[in-house]
């Protein structure tokens, strides 16, 4: 039994995904009834077997449960060194009926399984559609709930409907649906070989990304290059990035094609121009200028996006709120005892009292 093969719990969020692989290797290990409550041994020699599991499985909590209730739970059995007891109040924080802890991570999965992949994001979509499925398989997990094969379906669809390369799943999708609604004729919608279906043409989209990326491979490294290497007297300056994973060409393609995407961020090409403040343009040398005015967009869009993750990053720019105009003067314009009114108005003029007059006196 080796205890660096286990994984660590540090953060709350990753209880899930910590308990399948803790799990699976104590299983391996067989010890898996130190995880299960109602284990009792019945013999001497289990129980010595027991004892010496449990010993074990409590120096694996100690070292690799970091969360701050975590390590109080498991704190809490140090001293009689029941790790089966530890294991179960672990657990029952984590995901007893009225967890907190469970609560919390289901709101948080129900957002993500509901939120749309956003259409200006570069993304691998392999990538994210595995992750949606965790983050989906998470949430049903954790709130005990069953979803319905069509249910799924809509969800998935939800989340890509951004992607425009897809559009031709959906519409292939929606003439079946049209058909069914306008005809006598059923023609049954499998939603699991859609999600399927929706799942192989993201791979050949991903290819197609990645042959595009990797043509302009060549060019993005020599102006990263070039860029890299005109910024060592400015202390706080706009090309001051960090590019070299890009500019390494020992790099395998596919590799090299995540690093891409992960520099890309949100800018999109048609507004790289309103993402460079004037004081950081005025700051660039004449030479300097000439550069970036040289550069492709892509790489444009690399160097903000690094430096929007700097220390000092670009902010948009962002037009003054201008608060609207004062009324004062029309709003009050004919009232007679205001210092704006119109004195020709009829009203001013038909006052009965006025600043310049005086009441007359009691009789």
């Amino acid at each position: 039994m080796q205890q660096p093969l286990y994984p660590t719990l540090a953060a709350d969020a990753n209880w899930h995904a910590f308990t399948i692989e803790w799990t699976a290797l104590s299983n391996v290990f067989r010890l898996d009834h130190v995880l299960d409550p109602n284990y009792v041994p019945s013999t001497t020699d289990q129980q010595e077997l027991f004892d010496a599991q449990q010993a074990f499985f409590m120096t694996v909590m100690l070292n690799k449960i970091k969360t701050i209730k975590g390590k109080e739970i498991v704190n809490n059995h140090i001293a009689s060194g029941d790790a089966q007891a530890a294991w179960k109040d672990l657990v029952a924080h984590y995901r007893g009926a009225g967890s907190i802890i469970s609560k919390q991570r289901g709101d948080d999965l129900y957002e993500k399984i509901n939120t749309p992949i956003p259409s200006d994001k570069p993304v691998r979509l392999t990538t994210a559609i595995s992750q949606w499925e965790k983050d989906l398989s998470e949430y049903l997990a954790v709130t005990s709930k069953k979803l319905p094969s069509d249910e799924k379906l809509r969800l998935f669809e939800r989340f890509l409907r951004n992607i425009s390369q897809l559009k031709s799943v959906v519409t292939m999708h929606s003439m079946i649906a049209s058909v069914n609604h306008s005809t006598n004729v059923t023609t049954a919608i499998d939603p699991e070989a859609t999600i399927n279906l929706y799942k192989s043409r993201s791979e050949e989209i991903d290819i197609e990304s990645q042959n595009k990326a990797v043509k302009q491979r060549r060019r993005i490294v020599q102006e990263l290059t070039v860029v890299s290497q005109g910024t060592a007297h400015m202390d706080d300056g706009f090309y001051q990035v960090n590019v070299s994973d890009l500019t390494n060409n020992s790099m395998p393609d596919e590799q090299w094609f995540d690093v891409f995407l992960s520099s890309q961020g949100d800018v999109k090409a048609e507004v790289l121009s309103n993402r460079m403040p004037l004081r950081v343009w005025k700051s660039l040398t004449r030479e300097e200028q000439g550069i970036w005015d040289q550069l492709s967009d892509v790489t444009k869009g690399i160097i903000l996006n690094c430096r929007m993750n700097s220390p000092l990053p670009i902010k948009p720019v962002t037009r003054r709120r201008v608060p609207p105009r004062s009324t004062f003067r029309r709003e009050r314009r004919n009232d007679p005892n205001s210092a704006g009114r119109d004195r020709k108005s009829p009203i001013a003029q038909n006052a009965s009292i006025n600043v310049n007059e005086t009441l007359p006196p009691p009789n």
